[in-house]
C-alpha cells in the first residue's frame, strides 16, 4: 500500500508540514494539546504541546510491540525486534498529525487521540512493511527496509505483528460507546486497502487497466487509509454522519496526490523496466502521446485535488484543515 508521506521525502521537510499543524490546530481549545514546530515566531507552548503528543503516539506504539516480549527461549522474538527496528525511523506521521488535529478540534480528550493516532500509524506501518517486500523495495525512511535486512518471512511476521497491535492498542479507547463503531470502520477500510494492494499487484506486468480501473485501484489502496484517521476523530468526536464526507474528501486527495507521485516516477526513470506498471501516464499514453497524457494527468490532479479541500472543508469545526493545507500545497508542485 503506497506511503503517502512520500511527497515529504522528496522535498519538503518537517518545519513545512509543522508548519502547516500550526493553521490547522490554531483553534482556540485545550491549550495542553496539539501545536507545531516552525522558524517563523510561532507559540512554544504549542510546539511542545505536538511534539508531546507525537512522543506519546510514538511510545504508545512502541509499548504496542514490547508488550509481546517474554516468550519462552523456544519462541523467537526476531519479529518484535523487526518490528521496533521499523517504527524507530518514525517518518513523517502524516496521519497521526492529521488524527490528532481532527481530534483537538473535535474536542477529543488527548488520551483518546493519541490511542487513535498511535492505532492508525500501527496499521499504515504494517502496511508499509507488506508494501515493501511486495514491490522489493531495498530502504524505507533512510534505512534498510524490514525485508531486505531481516528476510521475506520476518517481514510477513512483522506486518502481521503490527497490524494486531493496531487493534490492541484500538481496545484501549475509553468510550466504550463508540468503541464497536471504531473498529468496524477500521476493519473496513483496512479490508479496502488490502482489496486495492491486491488489485495493483494483479495488473503489475499485465495488460495496463482503463483509467477508470485505476481510479479504483488508487482509492482503495491509498484512500481507504488516509480517511481513517479524519473518520475515526469524527466518531469521537460525536459528528459520525460526517465520515462520507470525509471519506470522499481523502478519496480525491489520494487520487491527485497518487498522479503526482506518477509523474514524478515516470520523470525519474524513464519507465524503465524497473519502473512500476501501474501508473497513470501508461495508462493515458494508450490512446495518445507521452505529452499529452502529462498534461491531462496534471489536470486531472489539480481537478482531485480541489475537490479534496472543497469537501474537507466543510468537515465540521475545522477537523479537515490539514487535509486541505496538504493538498494546496500539492496543487502548487503541478504549477
Amino acid at each position: 500500500m503506497t506511503d503517502l508521506t512520500k511527497e515529504y521525502d522528496r522535498g519538503s521537510d518537517l518545519e513545512t508540514l509543522n508548519a502547516v499543524s500550526l493553521r490547522m490546530t490554531s483553534v482556540p481549545t485545550q491549550p495542553s494539546f496539539v501545536g507545531v514546530v516552525s522558524k517563523s515566531g510561532v507559540d512554544t507552548q504549542n510546539i511542545h504541546a505536538l511534539n508531546l503528543s507525537l512522543a506519546q503516539v510514538q511510545a504508545k506504539m512502541t509499548d504496542a510491540v514490547n508488550a509481546l516480549g517474554g516468550e519462552p527461549l523456544a519462541l523467537s522474538t526476531i519479529a518484535i525486534q523487526a518490528a521496533l527496528y521499523h517504527l524507530k525511523a518514525e517518518g513523517q506521521q502524516v496521519r497521526a498529525r492529521i488524527a490528532l488535529g481532527a481530534c483537538r478540534a473535535l474536542n477529543v480528550e488527548t488520551k483518546d487521540a493519541v490511542t487513535l493516532a498511535a492505532a492508525i500509524e500501527l496499521l499504515h506501518n504494517a502496511s508499509l512493511v507488506h508494501d515493501d517486500l511486495q514491490d522489493r523495495d531495498l530502504e524505507r525512511r533512510g534505512q534498510k527496509t524490514v525485508w531486505s535486512k531481516y528476510g521475506d518471512n520476518t517481514a510477513i511476521c512483522v506486518g502481521d505483528l503490527l497490524l494486531s497491535c493496531s487493534y490492541g492498542v484500538l481496545a484501549q479507547y475509553r468510550d466504550t460507546s463508540v468503541l464497536g463503531a471504531l473498529v468496524t470502520l477500521m476493519h473496513t477500510r483496512t479490508a479496502q486497502a488490502v482489496r486495492g494492494q491486491n488489485a495493483d499487484l494483479v495488473f503489475q506486468n499485465k495488460t495496463l487497466p482503463d483509467l477508470n480501473v485505476y481510479k479504483q485501484i488508487v482509492i482503495a489502496k491509498s484512500g481507504a487509509l488516509l480517511s481513517l484517521p479524519l473518520e475515526l476523530a469524527l466518531i469521537a468526536g460525536g459528528h459520525s454522519a460526517s465520515c462520507k464526507s470525509a471519506l470522499k474528501a481523502a478519496q480525491a486527495f489520494s487520487m491527485g496526490y497518487q498522479i503526482i507521485d506518477d509523474l514524478d516516477d515516470y520523470q525519474s526513470d524513464q519507465l524503465r523496466a524497473t519502473a512500476k506498471v501501474l501508473n497513470v501516464l501508461q495508462v493515458l499514453n494508450g490512446a495518445t502521446n507521452i505529452l499529452t497524457a502529462q498534461a491531462q494527468a496534471r489536470q486531472l490532479a489539480r481537478e482531485h485535488l480541489l475537490e479534496s479541500m472543497g469537501l474537507a472543508d466543510t468537515l465540521p469545526m475545522g477537523s479537515g484543515s490539514l487535509l486541505v493545507q496538504i493538498a494546496k500545497k500539492l496543487l502548487a508542485r503541478l504549477e
